[in-house]
């Protein structure tokens, strides 16, 4: 099952490599001294889905399908904030509300970027809410962090997001 995973998420990222590095523009000449030049993707938004889900290791069964929409704003500084909406594992209605932070760690890949989100997760209760860490009883609130790692071209971008007992895919449009 990992090595199938891990064929997936390669191909996929292949893929999307190529397409996204095909629209993009040549690099802007460096800013004059005293100029400064906005980092690209700054103040725009990103409309994302979910196309992907595994839970791994897990004794009891989960929906993989989540139906997750998500919209995000990417800010100056590589600051960013979101929501996403979803079906959670056990099908039900669940809200993510988050900021976070996108790096670009390597100059030889700049199309791969690596994102940390933290926020507030809501949906999982009932005799399922024992399932998020810290969730409160009360409000079926959650805090929760979630690490990714993907690639962004001028419109599109994916990313692989890696969450308590498993991982989720995602794609996206970004418009100015």
């Amino acid at each position: 099952m990992k090595n199938r995973l891990l064929a997936f998420v390669s191909a996929l990222l292949c893929a999307f490599a190529v397409g996204a590095s095909a629209g993009e523009q040549a690099p802007e000449p460096a800013p004059a001294e005293g100029e400064a030049r906005l980092e690209p993707h700054q103040n725009r938004w990103l409309i994302q889905t979910s196309i992907w889900t595994d839970h791994f290791n897990t004794s009891t069964p989960h929906e993989n399908q989540l139906n997750l929409v998500g919209v995000e704003w990417w800010a100056p500084g590589n600051w960013l904030m979101g929501a996403a909406a979803f079906r959670n594992s056990f099908r039900q209605p669940s809200q993510y509300f988050y900021v976070g932070k996108l790096w670009r760690p390597w100059d030889a890949y700049p199309l791969v970027h690596v994102k940390l989100t933290g926020g507030l997760l809501h949906g999982y209760k009932d005799q399922y809410q024992d399932r998020v860490p810290l969730n409160s009883k009360d409000t079926n609130i959650a805090p929760l962090l979630l690490p990714s790692i993907g690639l962004s071209g001028n419109r599109f971008t994916t990313d692989f997001v890696f969450f308590g007992q498993g991982a989720l895919v995602t794609v996206g449009v970004l418009v100015p």
